[in-house]
C-alpha cells in the first residue's frame, strides 16, 4: 500500500523512463548547499531499532522497495526485470516474474504494493501499462491493464477493498486538459473516477516531465496524494473529494524555478541537474502506524539527503525539519520507519522508531546511526 515517483525526461522515451525517474525520487547524487537553516538532528527524532541487509541486492538496479505487513521485503529489480522477495532477516526467499511481455513477465517493474494482509503482491509495470497480482510465492493471480485508459502509471496504491489507485497523468493530455493525477480503478481495471488536478505551475515552469505523484493510505479509506512541485499533501475521500491539505512550506523549502526549453529529446541529466538543485522536491510520503503522516523532501546539502516533517492526522505539526542521510522506504509497526542509504552499493534497511514530540525537544543525538558512527570514527 504505497507511494510514487517521477520523470525528468520526455514521457515518450519510455525505454529510458526508469533511470530518469530516480532523479526525482532518490536525488541526482550531487549535493549543493542550500541555506543555513539548522535541521533537527536525525538521532534526536528517531531511535535506532535494528538493520537488515538484503542478500545480493544492488542499489543501482532498484525501482522500488516495500515492507509487507508480514515483514517480508519486496524489491523491484529493473535490470533483472523481476521482483525479489526477502525474509525479515534479509534472506532471499524467491523471485517473481522474468523479462518479457507475457502474463507473469515484466518490462519495467516499477511500483509495488500489497494488500492489508501481505498475501497479495501488486506490481505496476510502467512500460506494459498494467498491474499484475501475485501470491508471495510468485503464482500469478490476475492482471489489470490500464493502458487502454490512456494512463502513464507511475505510482500504485491498493486499499483494503482491493480498489486500485494508479498515480500518473493521461498519455496525450494537453496543457489543462483532463490533467488529473490519481485514477481509481475497480479490481478488474474499470476506471471509476479521476481526481487531484495537475499543479498549474507545471506547464508555466516547463516541468511537465516532472508531472509525477505519490500516494499513501489514510484513515477511514482516505488516500493521501502529493506532487513533487508542492510543499503540501492532499487528503481525499474514496470518491476523490478533498478532505484537507497537510503540510507547510518549511523554512528550508525553496520553490521550483522554470526549466529552460532544452529542445526535444535533449533533457539529459547533465543539463537538467543544475536547475533541479535549485528547488526542494517533495519526494516521499509515508503513513505511520500511529496515524501520523511523514513528508520527506530532497534537499541539497553536502551532508544530507533528505529532510522530513511529521504531522498528526488532522494536520498539526508533530516534529519538523528532521535532517537525514537516509531515504525512507516504508512504515512498520509501532511507529517504526525503514530507511536506506541510496548511495550505498548494497541494500540495507535501517529501522528507526519515531520519538514523541516531547522527547524530540529534549533528547540529544545518541549517535547510534551506523553511518554516523562510521563518519565519526
Amino acid at each position: 500500500m504505497r507511494i510514487g515517483k517521477v520523470v525528468v525526461v520526455s514521457i515518450a522515451a519510455l525505454a529510458g523512463l526508469t533511470v530518469a525517474m530516480s532523479i526525482w525520487r532518490y536525488g541526482t547524487g550531487t549535493r549543493r548547499p542550500s541555506n543555513d537553516i539548522p535541521l533537527t538532528p536525525f538521532e534526536s527524532a528517531f531511535s535506532y531499532v535494528g538493520e537488515t541487509q538484503l542478500q545480493g541486492a544492488l542499489a543501482k538496479t532498484i525501482n522500488d522497495v516495500i515492507v509487507a505487513p508480514t515483514g517480508d521485503v519486496y524489491l523491484a529489480d529493473n535490470d533483472a526485470k523481476q521482483v525479489a522477495r526477502y525474509a525479515p532477516d534479509g534472506r532471499l526467499l524467491n523471485t517473481i516474474g522474468r523479462p518479457g511481455f507475457l502474463p507473469g513477465q515484466f518490462a519495467v517493474p516499477f511500483s509495488l504494493a500489497t494488500d492489508t494482509t501481505g498475501e497479495r503482491l501488486y506490481v505496476l509495470d510502467v512500460k506494459q501499462a498494467r498491474v499484475q497480482v501475485f501470491k508471495p510465492t510468485g503464482e500469478l493471480l490476475s492482471s489489470v491493464a490500464f493502458g487502454p485508459l490512456g494512463l502513464i502509471g507511475l505510482a500504485l496504491h491498493v486499499d483494503s477493498n482491493g480498489t486500485i489507485y494508479i498515480g500518473g497523468r493521461r498519455r496525450f493530455a494537453r496543457a489543462g486538459e483532463n490533467a488529473y493525477m490519481v485514477h481509481r480503478l475497480t479490481p478488474l481495471g474499470q476506471n471509476v473516477s479521476s481526481f487531484y488536478p495537475l499543479d498549474a505551475r507545471i506547464d508555466k515552469l516547463n516541468l511537465r516531465g516532472l508531472a509525477g505523484v505519490m500516494m499513501a493510505p489514510g484513515p477511514q479509506q482516505t488516500i493521501y496524494a502529493a506532487q513533487p512541485i508542492r510543499s503540501r499533501v492532499a487528503q481525499f475521500d474514496p470518491d476523490g473529494h478533498l478532505v484537507r491539505e497537510i503540510g507547510r512550506e518549511a523554512p528550508f523549502y525553496r520553490e521550483a524555478q522554470k526549466l529552460p526549453d532544452l529542445g526535444l529529446n535533449n533533457y539529459t541529466l547533465e543539463k537538467v541537474e543544475p536547475y533541479l538543485n535549485k528547488w526542494t522536491q517533495l519526494s516521499r510520503l509515508i503513513a505511520l502506524s500511529n496515524g501520523e503522516v511523514m513528508i520527506t523532501y530532497r534537499v541539497h546539502r553536502p551532508e544530507l539527503a533528505t529532510a522530513s516533517e511529521v504531522f498528526s492526522p488532522n494536520g498539526e505539526l508533530v516534529v519538523g525539519e528532521i535532517g537525514s542521510r537516509y531515504f525512507p522506504v516504508s512504515a512498520g509497526p509501532n511507529g517504526v520507519v525503514f530507511w536506506r542509504d541510496v548511495k550505498a552499493k548494497g541494500v540495507t534497511l535501517y529501522q528507526y522508531r519515531l520519538l514523541s514530540a516531547a522527547k524530540v525537544a529534549n533528547v540529544a543525538p545518541a549517535h547510534r546511526d551506523p553511518l554516523m558512527r562510521a563518519n565519526n570514527q
